[in-house]
């Protein structure tokens, strides 16, 4: 399946928006910068940064000028974070996918949703229809994926592999 029919998939209209801007700011798809290797660095970058996504799908899709003032807010939030990275556009796809990433795997991974449960069937069909085949097609998002439970932890939340494919990022 293509990476376009995959994010297609994502219910959650913000962790979907913010891979299909990524796309559009960057169609490659980088190696993880020097500044991200760090596991529990990205967690803390992601964690700082959540309340940001809050708007991404109404920004994304209200105007071109909210869409534009979104995209330089983030552009401006992120220099300090990645300063190897001196392009707005490949910085700011770098955070959008690296966030969807460990997003999806972190509400995947969570004892329950505003939904309800997560079932260790739900996790399963979750990363192998959806979470590992993305990651398998863009690092930056997989580097998210292999955040999640940093970022978990990082905000005390719960947390369970139960049903987790033993082949996915997330476990590495």
């Amino acid at each position: 399946m293509s990476k376009t029919a995959l994010i297609q998939q994502i219910t959650e209209p913000n962790l979907r928006t913010a891979l299909e801007w990524a796309n559009e700011l960057s169609v490659s798809s980088p190696s993880i910068p020097k500044s991200l290797i760090d596991v529990e660095r990205r967690a803390e970058i992601i964690n700082q940064l959540d309340g940001n996504f809050e708007s991404i799908a109404a920004a994304y899709t209200t105007s071109r000028d909210v869409k534009k003032e979104y995209f330089n807010q983030m552009a401006e939030s992120t220099k300090t974070l990645l300063p190897e990275m001196l392009k707005d556009k490949e910085r700011v796809s770098i955070i959008f996918r690296m966030w969807s990433g460990c997003l999806c795997a972190a509400k995947t991974i969570a004892l329950e949703t505003r939904s309800g449960d997560n079932t260790p069937e739900l996790r399963k069909c979750l990363f192998n229809e959806l979470i590992n085949p993305l990651a398998e097609l863009d690092p930056i998002y997989k580097a998210g994926v292999e955040t999640a439970k940093a970022f978990k932890e990082l905000r005390d939340q719960p947390y369970s592999f139960e049903g987790v494919p033993k082949a996915t990022p997330i476990l590495v």
